[in-house]
Protein backbone atom coordinates (compact mmCIF):
# COMPACT_ATOMS: atom_id res chain seq x y z
CA UNK A 1 0.00 0.00 0.00
CA UNK A 2 1.27 3.48 -1.08
CA UNK A 3 1.78 5.83 1.68
CA UNK A 4 -0.53 9.16 1.34
CA UNK A 5 2.41 11.78 0.72
CA UNK A 6 3.74 9.26 -1.98
CA UNK A 7 0.10 9.52 -3.35
CA UNK A 8 -0.43 12.90 -3.10
CA UNK A 9 3.11 13.35 -4.66
CA UNK A 10 2.21 11.31 -7.78
CA UNK A 11 -0.99 13.24 -8.21
CA UNK A 12 0.57 16.73 -8.41
CA UNK A 13 3.51 15.29 -10.75
CA UNK A 14 0.69 13.76 -13.05
CA UNK A 15 -1.15 17.05 -12.80
CA UNK A 16 2.17 18.81 -13.47
CA UNK A 17 2.91 16.74 -16.68
CA UNK A 18 -0.65 17.15 -17.74
CA UNK A 19 -0.37 20.80 -17.42
CA UNK A 20 2.67 20.90 -18.99
CA UNK A 21 1.48 19.31 -22.55
CA UNK A 22 -0.49 21.85 -22.71
CA UNK A 23 1.88 24.30 -23.54
CA UNK A 24 -0.05 27.13 -22.23
CA UNK A 25 1.25 29.89 -19.65
CA UNK A 26 -2.30 29.55 -17.32
CA UNK A 27 -1.63 25.93 -17.31
CA UNK A 28 1.80 26.02 -15.86
CA UNK A 29 1.52 28.49 -13.54
CA UNK A 30 -1.77 26.72 -12.47
CA UNK A 31 0.95 23.74 -12.67
CA UNK A 32 3.87 25.57 -9.99
CA UNK A 33 0.69 26.81 -7.80
CA UNK A 34 -0.33 23.05 -7.16
CA UNK A 35 3.49 22.41 -6.65
CA UNK A 36 3.56 25.08 -4.24
CA UNK A 37 0.66 23.93 -1.72
CA UNK A 38 1.82 20.50 -2.22
CA UNK A 39 5.18 22.14 -0.41
CA UNK A 40 3.77 23.08 1.86
CA UNK A 41 3.44 26.78 1.02
CA UNK A 42 -0.03 28.23 2.00
CA UNK A 43 -1.39 31.38 0.28
CA UNK A 44 -1.00 34.61 1.90
CA UNK A 45 -3.85 36.99 2.82
CA UNK A 46 -3.14 40.66 2.80
CA UNK A 47 -4.01 42.46 6.36
CA UNK A 48 -3.66 46.37 5.42
CA UNK A 49 -4.18 48.15 2.30
CA UNK A 50 0.05 49.00 1.91
CA UNK A 51 0.79 45.32 1.68
CA UNK A 52 -1.02 45.16 -1.84
CA UNK A 53 1.14 47.55 -3.10
CA UNK A 54 4.54 46.16 -2.02
CA UNK A 55 3.09 43.20 -3.65
CA UNK A 56 2.42 44.85 -6.69
CA UNK A 57 6.20 45.67 -6.47
CA UNK A 58 7.19 42.11 -6.47
CA UNK A 59 8.34 39.81 -9.64
CA UNK A 60 5.42 38.18 -10.87
CA UNK A 61 5.45 34.24 -10.89
CA UNK A 62 8.99 34.09 -9.69
CA UNK A 63 9.86 32.56 -6.26
CA UNK A 64 11.67 34.45 -4.28
CA UNK A 65 13.36 35.18 -0.86
CA UNK A 66 12.29 37.86 1.00
CA UNK A 67 14.92 40.76 2.24
CA UNK A 68 14.50 41.54 6.29
CA UNK A 69 12.66 38.64 7.08
CA UNK A 70 13.11 37.29 10.54
CA UNK A 71 14.00 34.06 9.37
CA UNK A 72 14.36 32.37 5.84
CA UNK A 73 10.84 33.36 3.98
CA UNK A 74 9.91 32.66 0.68
CA UNK A 75 7.11 34.57 -1.65
CA UNK A 76 5.61 33.60 -4.71
CA UNK A 77 3.30 36.19 -5.85
CA UNK A 78 0.81 36.01 -9.00
CA UNK A 79 -0.85 39.21 -9.91
CA UNK A 80 -2.90 37.27 -12.83
CA UNK A 81 -6.29 35.54 -13.14
CA UNK A 82 -5.92 33.87 -9.22
CA UNK A 83 -4.08 37.14 -7.77
CA UNK A 84 -2.57 35.08 -5.13
CA UNK A 85 0.65 35.39 -2.80
CA UNK A 86 2.19 31.95 -1.70
CA UNK A 87 4.32 32.43 1.54
CA UNK A 88 6.82 29.55 3.05
CA UNK A 89 9.79 28.54 4.56
CA UNK A 90 13.37 26.69 4.29
CA UNK A 91 11.37 23.47 4.67
CA UNK A 92 8.76 24.43 2.04
CA UNK A 93 11.62 25.55 -0.51
CA UNK A 94 13.05 22.23 -0.24
CA UNK A 95 10.21 20.20 -0.51
CA UNK A 96 9.67 22.66 -3.59
CA UNK A 97 12.65 22.05 -5.41
CA UNK A 98 12.66 18.38 -4.78
CA UNK A 99 8.76 17.99 -6.58
CA UNK A 100 9.70 20.54 -9.60
CA UNK A 101 12.89 18.05 -9.96
CA UNK A 102 10.59 15.12 -9.75
CA UNK A 103 8.22 16.69 -12.37
CA UNK A 104 10.67 18.16 -14.81
CA UNK A 105 12.39 13.83 -14.96
CA UNK A 106 8.47 12.92 -15.56
CA UNK A 107 8.11 15.49 -18.31
CA UNK A 108 11.95 14.48 -19.48
CA UNK A 109 11.13 10.41 -19.73
CA UNK A 110 7.52 10.89 -21.03
CA UNK A 111 8.73 13.23 -23.80
CA UNK A 112 11.31 10.34 -24.58
CA UNK A 113 8.75 7.63 -24.57
CA UNK A 114 6.84 9.64 -26.57
CA UNK A 115 9.79 9.83 -29.23
CA UNK A 116 10.81 6.27 -28.66
CA UNK A 117 6.87 5.16 -29.78
CA UNK A 118 7.39 7.59 -32.93
CA UNK A 119 10.77 6.34 -33.75
CA UNK A 120 9.08 2.65 -33.65
CA UNK A 121 6.37 3.48 -35.58
CA UNK A 122 8.51 5.21 -38.09
CA UNK A 123 10.03 1.65 -38.51
CA UNK A 124 6.88 -0.18 -39.12
CA UNK A 125 5.64 2.21 -41.70
CA UNK A 126 8.67 2.14 -44.15
CA UNK A 127 9.30 -1.76 -43.74
CA UNK A 128 12.17 -1.38 -41.16
CA UNK A 129 10.61 -4.09 -38.68
CA UNK A 130 7.81 -6.19 -38.50
CA UNK A 131 6.78 -9.74 -39.02
CA UNK A 132 10.10 -10.70 -41.52
CA UNK A 133 12.66 -8.71 -39.80
CA UNK A 134 14.68 -6.14 -40.77
CA UNK A 135 13.43 -4.99 -44.10
CA UNK A 136 9.83 -6.74 -43.90
CA UNK A 137 7.78 -6.04 -46.74
CA UNK A 138 9.68 -2.55 -47.76
CA UNK A 139 12.38 -0.83 -50.01
CA UNK A 140 14.65 -4.47 -49.80
CA UNK A 141 11.29 -6.47 -49.22
CA UNK A 142 13.19 -8.68 -47.08
CA UNK A 143 16.23 -9.43 -48.91
CA UNK A 144 18.54 -8.03 -46.41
Amino acid sequence: MRSPPTTLCSLFLSYALLAGCSGTTEKTNQTTEAILSASGFHEYIEKHPDEHANLQNLPQRTLIAMPGAVKPTYVYVDHGPCDCVYVGGEKELQTYLILVDRAQKAAADLQEAKNRQNIASMGDRYGLGGTYGYGGIGVMGGYW
